[in-house]
């Protein structure tokens, strides 16, 4: 399902050769990652549909993403992260918050390094509860592929 997210991560190893693919990989499916947080927190959502069940649909579901997949909500997510860059390649010192030396950035890689693997399922989970097992499902292929896709490098 991710392809499309995962073919801009290999075609960015190719531009920046010192990133490891699960990062990248990682990056490009943020939004996705975020929506599916901004699920848990029940700020967006998507909806088991039967319809589309019916026609066997590749993603049976109806969604609701006015934050995580819009050009101002993406933006706001670029700009954030972007407080902890070196704003030049020999700079010393990162302009920012300090994120990515934080505990919780901590926890994110030994989750990304030790996710359990899982299985992309084209059809409906046996669940018509998407917020509090669809989403953890979905998430959880995010991040494992992300780790599995990074594995190809080692």
């Amino acid at each position: 399902m991710w392809i499309g997210h995962y073919a801009s991560a290999f075609i960015a190893k190719t531009i920046a050769p010192g990133i490891p693919l699960s990062v990248l990989a990682l990056s490009s499916s943020a939004a996705d990652a975020l929506f599916f947080l901004l699920n848990f927190a029940g700020l967006e959502s998507f909806n088991l549909d039967q319809s589309i069940v019916a026609r066997s649909g590749c993603f049976p579901y109806t969604n609701d993403y006015p934050y995580s997949h819009s050009l101002a909500g993406m933006g706001v997510a670029g700009a954030l992260v972007a407080l902890d860059v070196k704003l030049t390649p020999h700079d010393d010192v990162a302009a920012g918050a300090g994120w990515f030396d934080s505990p919780a950035t901590d926890s994110l890689w030994f989750y990304t390094r030790f996710a359990p693997k899982a299985q992309f399922c084209f059809t409906a989970a046996p669940t018509q509860e998407a917020r509090w097992v669809h989403a953890p499902l979905f998430l959880s292929m995010i991040l494992g592929s992300s780790y599995l896709l990074g594995k190809l490098e080692s």
